[in-house]
């Protein structure tokens, strides 16, 4: 018992409920961004009238992929109105598949 109660640190500050929920907000938000950006698509009739990719965590890493090209997929079983399938093509040329969550 004395060996487990060692083990038990101190709390340096309270915790902040607030804190907490916009914590787990963001981190709920940021798991719907894909390789640090995020694609904004609009449609009309099916057809793609604008289209705008958001860079996002590390700009070093993640500038390459804000001129890549993103097609939606309308004719997918898995399209439910709120992901897109998508493809990307990666730095090594190969070709991912990925879910993007709309925001619009």
């Amino acid at each position: 018992m004395e060996k487990v109660l060692a083990n038990i640190r101190p709390v340096d500050k309270e915790i902040d409920i607030e804190e907490l929920k916009k914590r787990k907000k963001q981190e709920e938000k940021d798991r719907h961004l894909i390789n640090g950006f995020q694609a904004i698509l609009r449609l009309n009739n099916g057809k793609l009238i604008q289209k705008q990719i958001l860079k996002y965590f590390n700009e070093d890493d993640y500038s390459v992929y804000s001129k890549q090209k993103i097609f939606p997929v309308l004719n997918n079983p898995h399209y439910d109105g709120k992901y897109w399938k998508v493809w990307r093509t990666g730095e090594r040329n190969h070709i991912k598949e990925y879910h993007l969550i709309d925001t619009l």
